[in-house]
């Protein structure tokens, strides 16, 4: 059994699917980061998150994950997390409606060792034109996910297209996450 360093529903959803043992133990970390570049910033924030628990289970095997979405700007590329509001919700999908744009979960996996692995997925992503008249319905939906959408969500009918892992977008990189927790299995049981 490992310890799932998350609060997300839909992390816990996709553990359960693939049949892996899981107990939950929510980290409370600040989800900033000194780095700037996505796929630094979320293998930081998910290793946050995994010794944050590390301190209660240090014998344990610790999953933790973070997620962003990406829009490439003029001045650099555009992190996007989880809104703070209704407001910022409704910006975040204004900035992305009929776009293209890139989502990063950063996976962190504490070995009983006292090591961390990290690693990241990427995926593209392709945001119908959203009507004006809708952005205020969808923002209030999900205020608890990165740039305020869910592609896992059958009537959202926001997203066209993802190229790369679906699982990565809804929060939770299916492959990426296997083999790093197979690869602490297989060293905390030889020692």
């Amino acid at each position: 059994m490992i310890i799932l360093a998350s609060s997300s529903a839909r992390r816990r959803q996709l553990l359960g699917e693939w049949g892996i043992k899981f107990k939950i133990c929510s980290p409370k970390v600040a989800e900033h980061s000194r780095y700037k570049r996505p796929h630094l910033v979320v293998q930081d924030i998910a290793r946050k998150k995994v010794l944050a628990v590390a301190e209660r289970y240090p014998k344990k095997i610790i999953l933790g994950a973070d997620t962003v979405v990406v829009r490439s700007a003029r001045n650099g590329p555009r992190i996007i997390g989880k809104p703070e509001n209704i407001g910022q919700a409704k910006k975040f999908l204004q900035l992305l409606s009929g776009t293209v744009h890139r989502v990063y979960t950063g996976v962190a996996v504490w070995s009983p060792s006292g090591k961390v692995y990290t690693d990241y997925a990427l995926s593209r992503v392709k945001i119908k034109k959203i009507p004006r008249e809708m952005l205020d319905s969808l923002a209030a939906k999900h205020l608890d996910k990165a740039g305020a959408y869910a592609v896992q969500e059958k009537n959202d009918l926001l997203v066209e297209k993802v190229w790369g892992d679906y699982y990565n977008v809804v929060g939770l990189p299916g492959q990426l996450t296997r083999k790093l927790l197979k690869k602490v299995q297989r060293l905390s049981s030889v020692k």
